[in-house]
Formats: C-alpha cells, sequence, structure tokens
C-alpha cells in the first residue's frame, strides 16, 4: 500500500463499514491484504493496491475484516480516517493504473514524430 502504508507501520484497524476510498482488510486464502475500496457495485466490492496497476478480485461485504482508521509511523500517529486522506489515496491508486499506458502512448507518439519528421531534417530530440 506504499505511498500510503509501509513495511513497520501500525494500523488500526476497525470493524466497520467502508466507504469508496478506504484502505480495507480482507482474507484471501492464507494472507491478510490491506487494499484500497475503488468501487462497490452489485454487491460486491471492488479494491486494488495504491500501487498496484491491477484490480483485485470482487469482494463479498462479509470478507471485509474492517478499515482502516489509522497508522502510527515513527512514533507519529496519522489519521486515514479523514475525507483529503480518502480522496487523495484514491487519486493516486487510480493515476497509478494509467502510467504504464501513458509511457507506451508517449513513446508511440515520439516514434511517429521521428518517422514524420525525420525524413525531413527536422527530427525530434
Amino acid at each position: 500500500m506504499i505511498p500510503s502504508l509501509r513495511e513497520g507501520d501500525l494500523v488500526t484497524v476497525v470493524p466497520e463499514t467502508c466507504r469508496v476510498g478506504d484502505i480495507v482488510l480482507y482474507n484471501r486464502g492464507d494472507s491478510l491484504i490491506m487494499h484500497r475500496v475503488l468501487a462497490k457495485f452489485a454487491g460486491k466490492i471492488i479494491t486494488k493496491g495504491d500501487a498496484s496497476a491491477r484490480l483485485d478480485p470482487p469482494l463479498n461485504p462479509q470478507d471485509i475484516l474492517g478499515r482502516a482508521v489509522s497508522y502510527e509511523r515513527h512514533g507519529k500517529k496519522s489519521s486515514l480516517n479523514s475525507l483529503r486522506s480518502r480522496l487523495c489515496g484514491l487519486a493516486f491508486c487510480l493515476t497509478v493504473s494509467w502510467i504504464p499506458r501513458s509511457i507506451a502512448i508517449l513513446a508511440a507518439v515520439k516514434r511517429l514524430c521521428r518517422e514524420k519528421l525525420g525524413s525531413g531534417g527536422n527530427a525530434l530530440p
């Protein structure tokens, strides 16, 4: 869950209903996972890690063990319960999935420009 949460953070999780933008704790097989809620629809909850490019398989509401409300890092406690925290995390989470596509598109545009402009002596740097 980098950058929101880091290894070694002490996270407080409460057994409450989650909202879009919240970080939730759930059990997947033998692992406990903390990911952000991106959407809730058709009785399912869609989650994704902040730094992950892929969505997780949909969850049922009863799969959620709780939602993260705060964390402690280096002795300082910070809230994850504010609207600002949820929106900033959600914005980062959604942006990460666009980065690989954006880089590929920019590389293709650069190649195309070099092909088109390069033949006339006006190659891009």
